[in-house]
């Protein structure tokens, strides 16, 4: 009998070829999928995107929930069933103009789970019969951990009854 074989070296050379060539193409893939996820990453960092949403909403008390203003202030109480708030901010939005309070507990303790709390909040530059809505933005822990206002999860009030 008569058999043909591949020599050796032969074979070697082969094995090294398929090798390299696999080795070729998962790199590409693997730098493709680092590329792609680098882009999308460089996309959505300027976003901040709120890793809870919490369960916060006006105190309601008798059928009525708990909000008010007056010429000076803008008075409302909040319920946390949910999680911690470090703080929160009011916007009082006129038809003209926006009143903007950054910073409601500045130093006070934030709110965990199961508080209730009332707010007195001054405003100026808006007349009391102006204001067309409120908003009270929650301060949370972001998706990378990070304290921001949360505004896709503010609590609004359109019509204020006078305190």
């Amino acid at each position: 009998m008569n058999k043909k074989a591949v020599s050796p070296l032969i074979a070697t050379v082969l094995l090294i070829v398929v090798v390299v060539g696999v080795g070729a193409i998962i790199t590409s893939i693997a730098r493709t999928y680092i590329s792609d996820s680098k882009e999308q990453t460089v996309k959505t960092s300027g976003k901040i995107k709120c890793s809870t949403s919490p369960d916060i909403d006006f105190t309601v008390l008798g059928d009525e929930p708990q909000y008010c203003k007056n010429s000076t202030h803008i008075q409302f109480m909040i319920d946390d069933k949910a999680g911690e708030i470090l703080d929160f901010q009011l916007k009082v939005f006129s038809a003209t103009d926006l009143f903007t309070n950054d910073s409601l507990m500045p130093s006070g303790p934030s709110m965990k789970q199961g508080d209730t709390r009332l707010f007195t909040v001054p405003y100026s530059g808006i007349p009391e019969s102006d204001i067309t809505e409120i908003q009270v933005i929650p301060k949370l822990k972001d998706q990378m951990g990070r304290w921001a206002y949360c505004s896709s999860v503010a609590l609004k009030a359109n019509i204020l009854p006078t305190c």
